[in-house]
């Protein structure tokens, strides 16, 4: 969020793409678990309030935070959903615009 920040008051474009798991790891109702997803909740809130900040101080009217920072959670596939069109999709890409992420 910081370098976000740096990147607007000095007039540049900048996107930030944050990719969490559509699920956490560890049972939901653990309290470890828990604290987890409130901490990551608190740090997302930080970086929109940083971002905000910076628009703000710059004087920009026609961005929001949301359009610097994007979150996106990550999944598995349905195991019962027609995976034919999916690798279809996939396959006809060329190799330089298949994008693929791992974690870990």
């Amino acid at each position: 969020a910081n370098k976000a920040a740096e990147k607007i008051l000095g007039g540049e474009h900048f996107r930030v793409y944050i990719v969490i798991p559509l699920h956490p790891e560890g049972a939901p109702e653990d309290a470890a678990t828990q604290v987890m997803l409130k901490w990551q909740k608190k740090t997302i809130e930080a970086m929109y309030e940083t971002v905000a900040i910076a628009i703000t101080r710059s004087g920009r009217t026609d961005i929001l935070p949301t359009d610097i920072i994007g979150v996106y959670c990550l999944g598995a596939r349905d195991p019962n959903g027609p995976p034919d069109l999916m690798e279809a999709t996939w396959n006809s890409l060329p190799k330089r615009q298949r994008i693929m992420i791992n974690s870990r």
